[in-house]
């Protein structure tokens, strides 16, 4: 057995002894614990001093949203600023707006509040209502719901937007269209691949940079172009749509020139070396894929950068991104939800920074991988023999809400697979969890938990720590093997 599989093996023993420090001091543990040190490579006591935030300056915008005729009165209206790293449902922050009564009468509702930010940032946000105990989301003209709105914050400004509908009402009202094409304010090449925003709906450039979002109520709507790899500047302006019209609206998007970027950052004390660190972050050159994947997060952990471990214990990882880029981003055991970095009170972790123009090395100590107290849950799976060599076993968690994107495991010796669960586990009641080969839950199942809607095999949180063991007894795409 090499000296990584002997490390994970001890480590499925005593993770609670081990991972992050959690030792309730035994001498058979404390032991162990001595063993465990023994058979890894030690960590040198690194020396880190974190990248000082830097001081953007803060800029007010005011948001101002019509709301629809037919919102039920005297429920509270809210925006939903979103974190798109951890995942756009799962870590917003919201704000009750106010009527504003100056201007407003029963068939025409504006709401508004003023909020900071710091220049150069890019903000997703979306409205929501509180109608009674239920939180009702906005939607499209046509019924679909808001995935998010863009706002691209360049000093104090206002931003108009209009609600078409709500979850529970019907749309009202006439509909227009925005028609555009999105080209290089350089040389006029179009510019294909760009998220195009208005009113809540979302569109991407073609080949030759042409753009439609149609289905718009009429007034004036934000329209923002924005390149989902920051290559470009943010474009962002006004658009009056008129009843059964296209309004005509060329994007020219000036090029941002690119920077070395080099990421260094302290991992907790008594993290195993052996386990990948990623950075998770909101550009596609950090894993995001700007859609829905399942449970509702945008990155999956197989496609996010890996940290290289440095000889002194630190992880780095370098890339080019260009100046003037909003990075929003956070270190993971996982994904941007499952084993991500927390702050001391257990909240999830977001980091920001505006891309400076030259080159920069961010320093950056991760507090905690632990959501709350430092408990954890080890997975242990042995796998069939006729497990194809070059594939990977990945786990699944489905956490009351739907089954989330699956997590690579970590491999060790004689078809067995680890994973240890630190965060989130202050989650409401139970929670369930399957493997799958490859990332390819829903096809290359565990025989015993096939299909996309199957149920998974339980755990319960309310008994942590925990040391779960299973055994695969075949695939469901392997059977004639």
């Amino acid at each position: 057995m090499n000296k990584t599989a002997l490390f994970v093996l001890l480590l499925l023993l005593t993770s609670t002894v081990l991972l992050l420090g959690a030792c309730n001091g035994s001498e058979e543990q404390i032991a162990l614990e001595e063993n465990i040190g023994a058979s890894s490579e030690p960590t040198p006591a690194a020396k880190l001093e974190p990248l000082n935030d830097t001081a953007y300056p803060l800029a007010e915008i005011e948001f101002i949203v019509k709301i629809p005729e037919n919102t039920p009165p005297d429920h509270a209206i809210y925006i939903s600023v979103l974190d798109e790293v951890t995942g756009l449902a799962l870590n917003a922050t919201l704000h009750q707006m106010i009527l504003d009564e100056e201007i407003s009468d029963t068939s025409n509702r504006l709401y508004k509040i003023k909020l900071p930010f710091p220049v150069g940032s890019t903000v997703k946000y979306r409205y929501t209502r509180q109608a009674n105990a239920l939180v009702v989301g906005e939607h499209l003209a046509n019924g679909q719901p808001v995935r998010y709105r863009l706002a691209q914050v360049d000093g104090p400004g206002v931003v108009s937007d209009i609600i078409s509908r709500w979850t529970d009402t019907e749309f009202v009202g006439q509909v227009g269209k925005i028609v555009g094409r999105a080209t290089n304010a350089k040389d006029q090449t179009p510019i294909s691949n760009l998220l195009i925003t208005a009113g809540g709906a979302q569109t991407i450039s073609a080949e030759d940079g042409s753009f439609q979002i149609d289905g718009l109520p009429v007034g004036i709507h934000n329209l923002v172009g924005y390149a989902m790899d920051a290559e470009y500047e943010t474009f962002h302006q006004g658009a009056e749509i008129a009843g059964n019209l296209p309004t005509l609206t060329p994007i020219e998007l000036e090029p941002r020139s690119l920077v070395t970027v080099e990421f260094l950052v302290k991992i907790p004390e008594g993290t195993p070396p052996i386990i990948p660190l990623r950075l998770a972050g909101n550009l596609q050159q950090l894993g995001n894929t700007f859609s829905t994947l399942s449970g509702g997060v945008s990155l999956s952990a197989s496609s996010l950068p890996e940290m290289q471990r440095q000889p002194d214990g630190l992880y780095k990882y370098s890339l080019q991104l260009p100046q003037g880029a909003d990075v929003r981003y956070k270190y993971t055991l996982g994904d941007g939800f499952w084993n991500a970095e927390h702050t001391p009170d257990g909240e999830f972790r977001i980091r920001q920074i505006i891309i400076p123009d030259h080159d920069l090395t961010v320093a950056d100590i991760i507090d905690t991988w632990f959501s709350s107290s430092e408990q954890s849950i080890t997975f242990d799976v042995s796998v069939p023999e006729n497990t194809p060599p070059m594939d990977y076993v990945s786990i699944q968690f489905n956490p009351i809400f739907g089954w989330t994107e699956p997590l690579p495991m970590w491999p060790l010796e004689d078809n067995r697979w680890a994973y240890v669960l630190f965060s989130p586990l202050n989650l409401p009641g139970n929670f369930h969890y399957r493997y799958c080969r490859n990332d390819l839950c829903g096809i290359a199942d565990d025989v015993d938990t096939p299909g996309d809607f199957g149920p998974g095999r339980l755990i319960d949180l309310n008994s942590l720590p925990a040391n779960q063991s299973d055994s695969v007894n075949a695939w469901t795409d392997l059977a004639g093997q």
